[in-house]
């Protein structure tokens, strides 16, 4: 079977999965027919075989309710294997569509080019995650304009905004760093290995952050107003995975968020200009107005 068609199949069987409350075999054979594949039991069982070996997703069968369901509890970083199904998903389609006519790419923009630079280091990087290797390689820093060359533990790897970074330990800092892969260059994965820090956990790096920077300041409770129209942008496409919706009505949408507040939450809120209204914290809230202010400076303001 093609790769493309493998994991297409694996993004149908959760779906149906999480979607169709215990669904039975035959729930899940319909819906796999119904997007042009036929399966056997043997070969949903393959499926199965095939999410909880190669990617730590166990789907179980539940005989109380005749039906199969995801347990959360046994599977392995279920959020961001839904995240890699999406670009699989996204790649195939694109293939596809280009495959049928290649002057369709007349009508796809992509945004830029540079998102792209240092995807050749991603599989030498997984590598050396996995096999605890450290690596060494130079990097480029925008701000000083210098190169310097790292070696490293690298612990994983953080997708934000389409760019890839890589995120590890230097011998001797204890702060956990992260580096671009598109400014990193010369990366070699050494033959050394290092024993691998029970305390850093990538995941949990971020769960409490709106993009890269890690803080070591407490969660806090965050409250948005935004306008109605905004409003509808940002319930689509939260701000946190821990948005809630407080209150909807004609005057806007009163969201929260539990997180560490950090530069990027800062630079987020920024985008949304006068369509978004800190409510909590109020230091929040005056770091934004002094922020604009600052801003409104540069145009002549007062």
């Amino acid at each position: 079977m093609a790769n493309n068609g493998k994991l297409h199949r694996l993004y149908l069987l959760l779906e149906k999965v999480e979607n169709g409350y215990h669904p039975s075999f035959h729930e899940i054979y319909d819906h796999y027919y119904n997007h042009g594949f036929e399966i056997s039991r043997r070969s949903l069982q393959r499926d199965l075989k095939t999410l909880r070996l190669e990617f730590g997703i166990e789907v179980s069968y539940h005989h109380g309710r005749n039906g199969y369901y995801l347990d959360r509890s046994r599977s392995i970083n279920v959020e961001s294997f839904y995240r890699f199904l999406e670009y699989a998903q996204s790649a195939d389609l694109l293939s596809e569509t280009i495959r049928d006519n290649r002057t369709n790419l007349e009508f796809i923009h992509f945004e830029s080019q540079g998102s792209l630079r240092g995807l050749e280091h991603l599989r030498d990087l997984m590598f050396a995650v996995r096999n605890k290797r450290i690596i060494s390689f130079i990097h480029y820093n925008f701000v000083k304009e210098t190169r310097k060359t790292y070696r490293m533990h690298p612990h994983g790897l953080k997708e934000y905004q389409n760019r890839w970074y890589v995120v590890g330990e230097l011998p001797g800092i204890d702060n956990p760093l992260k580096f671009g892969i598109d400014r990193i260059e010369s990366l070699a994965v050494e033959e050394q290995t290092f024993e691998r820090n029970p305390d850093f956990d990538i995941q949990d790096l971020f769960d409490d952050v709106v993009g890269l920077s890690h803080t070591e300041s407490q969660k806090e409770t965050v409250v948005l107003h935004l306008t109605p129209l905004q409003g509808k942008y940002v319930k689509t496409l939260p701000l946190h995975a821990s948005q809630q919706i407080l209150h909807e009505d004609d005057q806007g949408v009163k969201i929260q968020i539990r997180v560490k507040p950090n530069f990027e939450l800062i630079q987020k809120l920024m985008t949304h200009c006068d369509m978004v209204t800190v409510l909590q914290p109020q230091w929040l809230a005056d770091r934004l107005k002094a922020i604009y202010q600052s801003a409104l400076q540069n145009y002549g303001g007062s």
